[in-house]
């Protein structure tokens, strides 16, 4: 099913690890999906109010400013590439999150 995201919204976006496990094993984790961050931020049009980065979760207050690239476009090319990222540096296979991002109307 696909989540609804409104043009000038505000929205409250997070998710975790698989169980609840670790995403982020050390800074250079951190500092990788924060370059996508911003990568992803321009080419979607959101506009990212805050964020949070914990070590198995994350949480972002973002504003959707174009119908054509939404949050969750935004949110899946995150997590799909910190994905790829974290399987190849610790040789792993398999999921890192639990699905798809959460999100909240604000």
């Amino acid at each position: 099913m696909q989540k609804l995201y409104y043009a000038d919204a505000y929205h409250h976006v997070y998710n975790r690890g698989t169980l609840r496990s670790t995403i982020f094993w050390g800074d250079e984790d951190y500092l990788y999906f924060l370059n996508r961050l911003r990568k992803f931020k321009n080419r979607s049009k959101v506009k990212i109010i805050c964020y949070s980065l914990l070590t198995n979760h994350f949480h972002f207050i973002v504003k959707q400013t174009d119908n054509k690239l939404t949050i969750g476009d935004f949110i899946s090319d995150l997590q799909n590439g910190h994905t790829k990222f974290i399987n190849k540096k610790l040789e792993r296979t398999g999921v890192l999150f639990e699905g798809p991002a959460k999100s909240k109307f604000i």
